[in-house]
């Protein structure tokens, strides 16, 4: 192993990697944000059609019994 008494200056490449990589990573959180948000949202739709699915049925249940009953 050869050990060096001053440390090798960074050149333009080594610093353009770090700068992708932080843009990279930047980017993945972003999108992971993103993909949270997208899944409250599906969420929220899911309980809004189960709702109305279920006043579709309790409207047509309510009108069977209705006729029934009259």
């Amino acid at each position: 192993m050869i050990l060096l008494e001053t440390p090798i200056p960074r050149d333009w490449f080594d610093w353009s990697n770090a700068c992708v990589g932080v843009v990279g990573l930047a980017l993945t959180l972003w999108a992971v944000w993103q993909a949270k948000g997208a899944k409250a949202a599906a969420q929220s739709a899911e309980k809004s059609v189960t709702r109305h699915n279920a006043e579709v049925d309790f409207g047509s249940l309510t009108r069977m019994a209705k006729e029934l009953h009259g």
